[in-house]
């Protein structure tokens, strides 16, 4: 079954492509993008502004809410949120509270000068009620999560389609451990961007720079792309930041930025982090939200039960909205100043899975701090990629919390 709707996909992606589906009307001839998460921002952003003003119909969809909000943020669209010509499926109030020009919609439906935003599920709903394109364009966002499905909804409602993603990110979530063992070729429907990536046929542009990283992270994420990512970050030196934070932390973050490995010992209990590297994240926090004015941070988990523990301890302490507390698999996309990837002595499979690290640990302008157990650095079925990462941190820049 799965090597028949692999097919039939497959066929209609190059079917539309012969036929010329995937030619732009004007922009760059490259439709389907392959770039680091978060990287091609501002470019899909202009992109969709200049869309609307050639009056196109739009529709971006991304596998969360934040995902697709938060092209709301970006210059380039608010005129048109202020003239009415974008709107977004099952808008909360909180979304409304920071976009009140953002309008809600029920269905999905194409309109000239107009863009809509949803989520994958919200788009699939749609999927069986049109037999043709109706958006002019389609954008698929951080399309590692999609499934393969969900590419070929956009190629049923698009007449051109871009896909935006990173095949070394998060993949597609399923609830069925024993899908890949009972469905033979099922990882082709699961992981499309990487089917996707595999077609000769489909042209690709890869983005190559990154404008969040600093050098030194760079060097370090570099380690999943084989040194092909160069940083173009105006931000050189944490200096100053140095400084503010005073003589009790000044020295938590290097010069240049980049990863901090902060180790700590002692025994767990399943995936609750130890009294004292808690009371470590809490103090690591209000230096940096106290000392350092309007800067974003993020704690970052690897599991639901650490998660639990994290806003219990975190946020009667702390009331700022500038800190996120969010397990990795929810904030592809997301840009921070400083991010916390706190890991439990636990299910390091999970926890180092190369692509959830690699989210994880790329989430900062200008420093991420790994909280970890000792032992981390002596996980022997780690990715190589991973322990590579961990060692080379562990021998520039660890802090021993106990």
């Amino acid at each position: 079954v799965c090597k028949t709707v692999l097919r039939r996909v497959i066929l209609r992606l190059e079917t539309r492509w012969e036929a010329g589906a995937y030619r732009p009307k004007f922009g760059d001839p490259n439709l389907h993008i392959k770039a680091l998460a978060g990287f091609f921002q501002k470019a899909k952003v202009k992109l969709i502004s200049r869309l609307l003003i050639n009056n196109q119909s739009v529709l971006l969809t991304a596998q969360t809410n934040r995902s697709v909000v938060e092209v709301c943020a970006k210059p380039f669209l608010k005129p048109l949120l202020t003239t009415g010509q974008v709107s977004k499926t099952s808008l909360s109030g909180s979304e409304k509270a920071t976009y009140p020009d953002l309008l809600p919609t029920k269905e999905i439906a194409a309109q000239p000068g107009h863009a809509v935003l949803t989520t994958f599920y919200q788009f699939s709903r749609s999927w069986e009620k049109y037999e043709e394109p109706i958006f002019d364009y389609i954008i698929v966002e951080e399309a590692s999560q999609a499934f393969m499905t969900t590419l070929a909804g956009a190629l049923k409602l698009g007449q051109y389609v871009v896909v935006v993603g990173d095949p070394f990110q998060l993949e597609p979530i399923i609830r069925y451990s024993k899908a890949f063992e009972r469905f033979r070729g099922i990882e082709h429907l699961v992981n499309g961007l990487k089917t996707l990536c595999s077609m000769p046929n489909i042209p690709y542009y890869r983005k190559v720079e990154t404008r969040r990283l600093m050098d030194r992270s760079t060097r370090y994420t570099n380690l999943f792309y084989q040194n092909t990512i160069r940083s173009l970050a105006l931000n050189k030196s944490l200096a100053a930041d140095k400084e503010r934070l005073g003589i009790e932390w000044q020295d938590a973050i290097a010069d240049e930025g980049g990863p901090v490995l902060c180790t700590y010992g002692g025994q767990t209990t399943g995936k609750q982090l130890p009294a004292k590297a808690m009371q470590f994240v809490i103090n690591l926090l209000s230096a940096l939200l106290t000392k350092l004015d309007k800067q974003e941070v993020a704690v970052l988990v690897p599991f639901r039960e650490t998660l639990s523990q994290c806003q219990r301890e975190l946020k009667p302490r702390f009331t700022d909205k500038s800190l996120l507390i969010e397990t990795v698999d929810r904030v592809q996309g997301l840009d921070v100043d400083y991010c916390l990837y706190v890991l439990p002595d636990a299910s390091y499979s999970h926890a180092l899975n190369q692509n959830r690290f690699n989210v994880a640990t790329s989430r900062a302008r200008k420093a991420t701090f790994i909280i970890a157990h000792h032992q981390i650095i002596r996980i022997g079925t780690a990715n190589p990629a991973v322990m590579n990462y961990l060692t080379a941190a562990a021998g520039e820049y660890q802090i021993d919390i106990s």
